[in-house]
């Protein structure tokens, strides 16, 4: 295992060694640390991999000729940088839908090698949401100036990845090609400063970066020295490691000091000198805000006239206790065929903010057919026990017409039933639903308003872009809303589903998320998606929520209707009808029929507003800086007062050596050691037990693995005090 283990390090290894290496590694990261606590938000996952791979790309481009250097390495981290960007701008397709391209075209490939004529056409996918996806990132960049605070933290974060791969480029280029690197951190130094001053970040990830870099710079300046050294035929760099970290560490100082001046949450007078007010376009004048002030405030919320009942977030479980208790015994026939899914249905939901489901309806009450009269031509006749603790919702078949327990009707902008609140005796009641293919296409006459479906339009204002680039890349062309519908439905039930879903990150789109980041989720996700991606299309669509129809009894005519059957499912209009969809992969899906395309209302999208961050208190950023400051001044301070003392005893005592050397006519030829030189001098001055006595002296010092006793020091200055006097003895 051990020689195992020895393997992989050395496989692995970076061209410059592991402990260059992780600082190359490091100070290219840390730019990803300036999102910490930024009044613009910063993409730190698309910082730390830009960083790092231009890190890479930079050591192996190091190690060519100059010129294949940059014909190599140069595209390469151009090319990282534009994917960065078009990743930012969220213009890069998913996963799948490239993987899916693949296997066409390695399918046509095939047939085609097999004899097929002509060549089978191949329609891509990927390069559909890329002809969409391209042009409305460029049009969002060059718009991005007046484009308020989406536009600033677009410029900001745009500017942060392109500085940083091109900082993190420089710098392993230049410690590939053993450079010492102070001149090559400069770009990424100064991407990091710009990215902190833009963004109004709290300067703590400028610091660590100021501060890795540093220690980087010192190691590969005492590298260089010392292979100079060595070509130079002197193996004597060892004291110059001293002098190399005392000096830097000083002038480390500096750098760390400026820290403290630039307009970051750190307030700072001098920095208020470079900042004359100005007419700036929106987008620019959101971060010069971020950069003079606090956070930005939170958008008011509006009052959109929500319903008594809670929202239903994304992320989390519909099922009210373990998976096999006992939900629901509906006593029904078997349920007719047909090619739409059944579901009992409790809630529909209509109102979408990115992160949850509402419904904004209103109360009144139920005017329901009489139960116990003559149900309508293919009605569904149900009787229902509600067994969960907490009955409040009628569940049954969609929609219900009759009810023989009193009830409150909660109705959506468009009259259609939302929910049905009640307290029915012992949770029983008897319900007559009408099946949702079945119900009467509404005709709306002069003077009467049409249907208001404004709010099943709806799309958050901060839905990414790809969402809706997705969604036309998967209906393509297909002329009716059905065939757009079902498309939408494949391509979901393509996805993996998992009962286990990790918390959503704050401030991001779940349904982005889960088609583009997660690939796997509960119900909720995948009928959230459909539904927002309908949406986006011009379809009319909503949420609901319920159970499936669970397992049925043939010999007592019953649906058992578990927890484990808790489900939500998207409602498309098709047609004039709300018509239920199954782009849940675990559940069966029923065969379809094809309707014609309705008519579609304008979206009315929704202002909405992320959390804003909460930067780091200015204290604790003084307080780090300051920390950091004090201990560099301590380590600079005592690897000075280190190398005085080692170069008053030894260094000296070479050079002495050699200038007494030179004065009796002996210089010191390049490769030669200590001993050889001794030799020479003896060759022209004569035996010298002076001479001999310094040499053992500076070898028992270099030698010695530890500091000189005072009583050393004293030995090796009267060794050289002696061989002065010898040498001067001997030329008279």
């Amino acid at each position: 295992m051990e020689a195992f283990i020895n393997y992989l390090l050395r496989r692995f290894a970076p061209r410059v060694g592991w402990v260059l290496g992780l600082l190359i590694f490091a100070a290219a990261t840390c730019p990803a640390l300036v999102g910490s606590g930024a009044r613009i938000p910063l993409p730190g996952e698309l910082l730390f991999w830009g960083g790092l791979g231009a890190a890479m790309l930079g050591l192996r481009g190091g190690r060519a000729p100059r010129l294949a250097r940059f014909l190599l390495a140069a595209p390469a981290a151009c090319l990282l940088a534009l994917a960065l960007v078009a990743s930012l701008g969220q213009a890069l397709p998913p996963a799948d839908l490239l993987w899916g391209d693949l296997g066409a075209l390695a399918g046509a490939a095939l047939g085609w090698l097999r004899g097929a004529a002509p060549p089978p056409t191949v329609e891509l996918l990927s390069g559909r949401f890329l002809a969409a996806s391209l042009p409305r990132l460029g049009r969002e960049l060059l718009a991005a100036p007046g484009g308020g605070e989406r536009g600033a933290s677009l410029i900001v974060a745009t500017l942060a990845l392109a500085g940083t791969v091109a900082g993190a480029f420089c710098l392993g280029l230049g410690a590939g090609a053993r450079r010492p690197t102070f001149a090559w951190s400069v770009p990424l130094l100064v991407a990091t400063a710009a990215a902190t001053i833009l963004s109004g970040s709290n300067g703590a990830g400028l610091v660590i970066g100021a501060a890795v870099l540093l220690l980087l710079a010192l190691a590969t300046a005492h590298l260089a020295r010392e292979r100079a050294w060595e070509l130079a035929g002197a193996g004597y760099s060892e004291e110059l490691r001293w002098g190399t970290i005392g000096w830097g560490a000083l002038g480390g100082m500096f750098v760390l000091g400026a820290a403290l001046a630039l307009p970051t949450a750190i307030p700072s007078p001098i920095a208020r000198l470079f900042q004359p007010p100005a007419e700036l376009p929106s987008g620019l004048a959101a971060i010069e805000q971020a950069v003079q002030s606090g956070a930005s405030q939170p958008q008011p919320t509006v009052d959109v006239g929500l319903s008594q009942l809670p929202s239903v977030p994304l992320g989390v479980s519909l099922e009210q206790g373990p998976p096999e208790t006992l939900a629901l015994r509906v006593t029904a026939p078997p349920l007719p065929a047909s090619a739409w899914p059944r579901y009992w249905r409790a809630r529909v939901l209509s109102r979408y903010n990115g992160r949850s489901w509402a419904a904004d309806a209103r109360r009144g009450p139920f005017y329901p057919l009489a139960a116990d009269g003559p149900a309508p031509a293919g009605a569904i006749v149900q009787e229902v026990e509600d067994m969960r603790p907490g009955r409040g919702l009628i569940l049954a078949q969609p929609d219900v017409v009759g009810l023989d327990v009193p009830a409150v009707a909660e109705r959506l902008p468009d009259g259609s039933l939302a929910a049905l609140t009640g307290d029915p005796p012992g949770g029983r009641y008897r319900a007559i639903s009408l099946p949702q293919e079945l119900a009467a296409v509404s005709v709306v006459t002069p003077p009467s308003p049409p249907p208001d479906y404004s709010a099943t339009l709806a799309l958050p204002r901060a839905l990414p872009q790809r969402v809706r680039e997705l969604a036309q890349a998967i209906a393509g062309d297909s002329p009716t809303a059905l065939e757009r519908a079902l498309a939408l439905e494949r391509y979901l039930r393509e996805l993996p589903y998992t009962y286990t879903v990790l918390p959503l990150p704050e401030g991001v789109d779940a349904v982005d998320q889960f088609l583009f980041s997660m690939r796997e989720g509960y119900c909720t996700y995948y009928a959230s998606a459909m539904a927002v991606m309908a949406r986006s299309l011009g379809i009319p669509a909503r949420v609901a929520t319920g159970y499936a129809t669970g397992e049925y009894d043939q010999a007592a005519g019953v649906y058992l209707v578990r927890e484990a059957d808790a489900h939500a499912w998207p409602e498309l209009l098709i047609d004039g009808r709300w018509l239920p969809f199954e782009p849940t992969p675990v559940r069966p899906l029923p065969a379809r029929a094809t309707d014609g395309p309705p008519e579609l209302p304008t979206p009315v999208p929704i202002e909405t507003a992320d959390p804003a961050p909460q930067p780091l208190p200015a204290w604790a950023v003084a307080a780090l800086v300051g920390g950091a400051m004090v201990a560099v001044a301590l380590v600079g301070w005592a690897a000075l007062a280190y190398r005085r003392r080692y170069r008053t005893v030894l260094e000296r005592a070479i050079l002495s050596l050699e200038r007494l050397g030179a004065r009796a006519g002996v210089p010191w030829p390049v490769g030669a050691t200590l001993h050889e030189y001794a030799g020479l001098v003896e060759e022209r001055v004569g035996e010298s037990r002076p001479l001999r006595r310094l040499v053992a002296q500076i070898e028992l010092v270099r030698y010695g693995g530890r500091r000189l006793s005072p009583d050393e020091e004293r030995r090796l200055r009267s060794a050289v005090a002696e061989l002065t006097d010898w040498l001067r003895r001997a030329r008279r």
